[in-house]
């Protein structure tokens, strides 16, 4: 009997798996599952950059090898992985979880829903069935499974977590091959980017931590970018690029729109704080009275200076870069402004005072932080040394331990890990930060340590100060417009999904005509 997966797929993938059979014949099911994740896990193996390429969206095995399609996504990934399991013996069942979300503790249960995800459950001749989600890094035991929720235990490696679903779906090999069929039609394709594709990560801008792109399709004639842009001790940036299209596949113009979030999802933006939204001609409108401002003597250049240094050397062009954030402020909902208002006026604060000073702090202050969290690694690291310790001297039955105490040890020791690695990558980031652009490190300290002030203070004192000094907050407002304006420069091929317009505007277009038929 012929197998629904194509021949060629079929026997590429076996060839492979009867080397790594051979060279792994002394482990156990288990194990094998475990190396079998291990292999596809995301951070190795995730990406939609040749996909968009090629214009294959969904490729099986034997084209992303002809194509040169060197990563997956939780679709394409699934007959590698089937074919893996099926091999080695483990009955693979092919699943679909719709409005999931994961949950490993207590802060996520507000998590926002990921939209569709595949994954496999098999039997590895253990008790229970595992679930088997390289890109969540998932070996585990299915100890409950309910319509909308299953449970997965924990083993040695892998801990305990919930996964709750709007619904699960199962395919048989001949219906997951068959939509996989239906998704090599250029207008079924874009179903692909509906619920988001992520393009390319480590996007080194403005010698800051790499920015994420992802890519979405919205609507017959629209895709949508999201440029996730981490940021080291202030709130991060997000950028959304809206790519309109005419009937003939072709960008007819570009929207842009920017935010501040706490975190980001699959689909959507956590924390999200709205500050404009325009068009590409409207954000480089503000681009060139900025340049005009900013220029200054050579000695000066480089350097990050605020708003009322600035301004005070060329006051006339004040009105000018106010009026054109003025439109995008006046663009803007009740209830965005209302989420924006007390950062906008703290930032208007900042910009206006003392003009002549470089600083506003003190450079002690500006490095206050690094100094508390090199403190509080070592402090760490030492409570993380006493554990290993008494777990060593048990480990080589120098000393017996109950076993009550033992677990609450390695316990203790996870935990104090977790939030050391949070400790060291916050401080890492602190540091490159001021290597790799030192004006940016004090400029940006600056204004942390400022606003650190006013953090118990009420929006309403705030505005009376602001009003009181007879300062201007559409200042502090195009401040924050400005902050964007490197990104939107350095990004801008990335936004407009430039290398591959001629892929994507062939689908739009075979959608646009499609729905000129059906009317």
């Amino acid at each position: 009997m012929s197998h629904p997966f194509p021949e060629e797929s079929v026997q590429k993938e076996y060839e492979i798996i009867d080397i790594f059979k051979k060279e792994n014949d002394q482990l156990r099911p288990l194990q094998k599952a475990e190396a079998l994740v291990e292999t596809f896990e995301e951070d190795r193996i995730y990406g939609f950059q040749d996909n968009l390429r090629t214009g294959l969206y969904a490729p099986w095995p034997h084209e992303r090898d002809a194509q040169h399609i060197m990563r997956y996504n939780c679709t394409t990934i699934i007959p590698t992985i089937y074919l893996w399991a099926e091999a080695l013996g483990y009955e693979p069942q092919i699943v679909q979880f719709k409005d999931f979300r994961q949950l490993r503790s207590k802060k996520d249960k507000d998590k926002p829903t990921n939209n569709s995800h595949f994954a496999l459950i098999v039997d590895i001749q253990r008790k229970q069935p595992y679930l088997l989600d390289p890109f969540w890094g998932i070996c585990n035991p299915i100890v409950e499974r309910t319509p909308r929720r299953m449970v997965l235990g924990q083993n040695k490696r892998r801990g305990r977590m919930v996964r709750e679903y709007g619904r699960l779906l199962e395919y048989s090999p001949e219906e997951f091959a068959a939509m996989i069929d239906d998704l090599h039609d250029p207008i079924r394709s874009l179903e692909m980017l509906v619920c988001g594709q992520k393009v390319k990560k480590n996007i080194f801008l403005n010698k800051e931590v790499p920015a994420t792109l992802m890519a979405y399709y919205d609507a017959p004639e629209m895709v949508i970018t999201r440029l996730e842009i981490p940021q080291t001790a202030i709130t991060d940036k997000v950028i959304f690029g809206g790519l309109h299209y005419d009937r003939n596949g072709k960008v007819k113009k570009m929207s842009l729109e920017l935010c501040l979030a706490r975190d980001t999802s699959w689909t959507e933006v956590i924390g999200k704080v709205e500050i404009a939204r325009g068009s590409v001609e409207e954000f480089d409108a503000i681009r060139k009275v900025v340049h005009t401002i900013k220029s200054r003597p050579e000695k000066n250049k480089g350097q990050h200076r605020r708003w009322g240094n600035m301004l005070s050397e060329r006051p006339e062009r004040a009105a000018d870069l106010c009026a054109l954030t003025t439109q995008l402020y006046d663009r803007l909902t009740v209830e965005e402004k209302a989420g924006l208002s007390k950062r906008l006026l703290v930032r208007t604060l900042y910009e206006h005072a003392e003009p002549q000073e470089e600083y506003l702090t003190t450079r002690e202050e500006r490095f206050k932080e690094i100094e508390c969290l090199r403190a509080k690694e070592i402090d760490f690291s030492q409570r993380i040394d006493e554990v290993e310790q008494e777990l060593w001297k048990q480990s080589w039955r120098l000393e017996k331990l109950e076993k009550t105490r033992s677990e609450r040890l390695k316990g203790r020791g996870r935990r104090l890990g977790k939030r050391n690695g949070k400790i060291v990558a916050d401080l890492r980031n602190l540091l490159i930060l001021h290597w790799r652009n030192e004006s940016l490190y004090h400029r940006r300290m600056d204004q942390v340590v400022f606003a650190q002030k006013y953090e118990k203070i009420s929006e309403e004192e705030l505005a009376k100060e602001v009003q009181e000094k007879g300062d201007d907050p559409m200042i502090g407002y195009a401040a924050m417009v400005v902050d964007f304006l490197p990104f939107l420069v350095e990004a801008k091929d990335h936004l407009e999904l430039r290398p591959f317009q001629d892929s994507i505007g062939e689908k739009i277009k075979a959608k646009m005509e499609s729905i000129s038929s059906e009317e």
